[in-house]
């Protein structure tokens, strides 16, 4: 006997309108828990997969709601046409095989969730076969066996009944354990992820199944009148938690790549449900004010949307700057890099040039290769004095980015810094007397000992000096040493160019140079004060300039921490 049989059963009258009662009593709750839910899934389920029809999880989503609404749809079909036992018989036929799929589905998009990737071919085939008896006996009597004239309900077989329902219940408990089982395996931002989806997946198929199997085994063993089976309706509502956690994942996970989707599905969730209490509100005020709920809720909707989006473009701005950044960030180790390979390449081969051609023109002027013509004498002595010049703009150079790099290895010992400035002045006397500069020295007596590095310490008060030097054309420039509150205080005053305002801010960074100064000193690399000031920094100590402005002379000062 196959069920096409069945569907010409006899009804008795008087049972007709003893269900007729228990689905006026349920129509209460009809409406309210199946429109509403199956509105919730469907909207997210058609949004999701609107947005992203080529990814796999959208299909699955969409899937389980599809699903999901069909159920709700035969629910209600079987029981507002209860009379109809051919229809009835007929619909009642499907909810195994729609209740199974909505669990292999839930199943399905749990582990490409979390793995990332689709499942093989050969465990789709077991999870076929497993549930191919469940599609294969649909048209049987081992589903529906008869309809029942006393509780206007099709006779369900137990044994595939239960086969369904046990195997619902296996594919829930399978997602917690696959879950636990790679819980070590995945990132901390998945593992919250992870934890939001469980949750919702799991309420909704673990009170799907206690709601569907509970009611229909305390209902069959007589434990509960068959006029409460209403009660069942109550496990739709599942569903909208786990579309709950589905939206927050979308709004703060970006999962699915969806932007706004979770806070207009929840409006639209809301509306729903407020809205489906005009299908049994009995009384006219009851209906006025769900009517103006309606409206108040609509308005704070769409005040919600507003903002989600502004949180989202926010949110969105903020990483394309942080992405700009870390572009930004790598361009500039990319600099970073060219730049030392460029000091590198000044280092050993522009640098040894120099000094080879230096080495000629010393080796000429001697009589080690004879006596040069009295004529080239002074083209040679112009060679030598240039390749000074030129070794001396890339040492500059050189020790500048060194020193701002950090690389510029000391070598502290106790020193005298008197001595230092005494022996830097002498030498560099002779270039300022060359140049028609009155140069002074004044010492104040008294202990200048301190702990550094005399060769960079020397060659920073060097760079002071020749700086004056080289912006004064005419003038003086004077060296003055003292002690001041504990500490040894250089200072070089000159009546130089000056510096203008502007200029402060940028002498003592690397290429900073003055607007003005290669019109005075064409030999400018703008790294000697950027030596100082780090040479400075590594002993402890600090460099600054002052100046009243343009032609008013500048002074320069390089304060040190003495030994106490």
């Amino acid at each position: 006997m196959n069920i096409i049989s069945l569907f010409f059963s006899y009804n008795n009258q008087e049972n007709l309108q003893i269900c007729g009662d228990i689905v006026a009593e349920a129509s209460k709750l009809l409406f309210y828990s199946h429109i509403p839910t199956m509105m919730v899934a469907l909207i997210i389920g058609f949004f999701v997969l609107y947005k992203n029809r080529a990814n796999l999880l959208s299909k699955i989503l969409f899937g389980i709601t599809f699903l999901f609404a069909i159920w709700n749809t035969l629910d209600l079909f079987v029981w507002f046409y209860f009379d109809n036992s051919t229809l009835t018989t007929f619909l009642w036929s499907f909810f195994g095989v729609i209740y199974i799929l909505i669990y292999v589905l839930s199943l399905y998009f749990v582990v490409i969730f979390i793995n990332g990737k689709d499942v093989s071919l050969s465990t789709k085939v077991i999870i076929g076969l497993i549930i191919s008896p469940i599609i294969l006996l649909i048209p049987t009597t081992y589903n529906i066996s008869g309809f029942s004239t006393v509780d206007c309900v099709a006779l369900e077989g137990s044994v595939y009944t239960n086969y369904y329902l046990f195997l619902g219940l296996v594919f829930a408990l399978f997602i917690i354990l696959f879950t636990v089982y790679k819980w070590r395996k995945i990132d901390k931002i998945l593992k919250k992820q992870l934890v939001l989806l469980i949750l919702g997946v799991e309420s909704f198929l673990l009170i799907f199944f206690m709601t569907v199997w509970g009611m229909s085994y305390l209902i069959d063993n007589g434990y509960v009148a068959y006029s409460n089976y209403n009660i069942e309706q109550y496990g739709l509502f599942s569903m909208p938690i786990f579309m709950a956690f589905l939206a927050y994942l979308i709004v703060k996970f970006k999962t699915f790549d969806i932007k706004l989707i979770g806070s207009q599905a929840l409006i639209v969730a809301m509306v729903a449900l407020v809205g489906s209490q005009f299908f049994f509100i009995q009384s006219d005020m009851n209906r006025i004010l769900t009517a103006i709920t309606l409206v108040i809720l609509g308005v704070v909707g769409i005040s919600l949307i507003r903002s989600v989006k502004r949180e989202v473009e926010l949110r969105e701005q903020k990483e394309r700057l942080a992405g700009e950044l870390a572009v930004s960030n790598e361009k500039l180790k990319e600099v970073n890099q060219g730049q030392s390979s460029l000091i590198h390449f000044m280092n050993h081969q522009i640098k040894g040039r120099f000094g080879n051609i230096k080495n000629i023109f010393a080796e000429l002027l001697t009589d080690d290769y004879g006596t040069m013509p009295p004529a080239t004498m002074p083209l040679i002595q112009k060679g030598l004095d240039e390749s000074n010049v030129g070794v001396m703009y890339v040492t500059n150079i050189l020790k500048g980015a060194s020193a701002e790099k950090g690389t510029l290895q000391y070598e502290m010992k106790q020193m005298d810094v008197k001595t230092i400035t005494e022996e830097v002045f002498s030498k560099e006397k002779e270039r300022a007397e060359k140049k028609g500069l009155q140069f002074n020295l004044n010492v104040e007596s008294g202990d200048y000992s301190m702990s550094g590095d005399p060769i960079q310490l020397g060659e920073a008060i060097r760079n002071l000096i020749d700086n004056s030097i080289n912006y004064t054309p005419t003038g003086n420039v004077a060296v003055n040493l003292s002690l001041t509150d504990g500490k040894i205080l250089l200072k070089v005053i000159d009546t130089g160019v000056g510096i203008m305002e502007e200029d402060k801010e940028r002498l003592f960074k690397a290429g900073g140079r003055g607007v003005n100064s290669l019109k005075v000193n064409v030999n400018a690399t703008g790294y000697g004060l950027v030596f100082v000031k780090n040479v400075a920094i590594a002993h402890k100590g600090r460099v600054w300039v002052d100046s009243d402005g343009n032609e008013k002379g500048s002074t320069f000062y390089l304060e040190l921490p003495k030994n106490q």
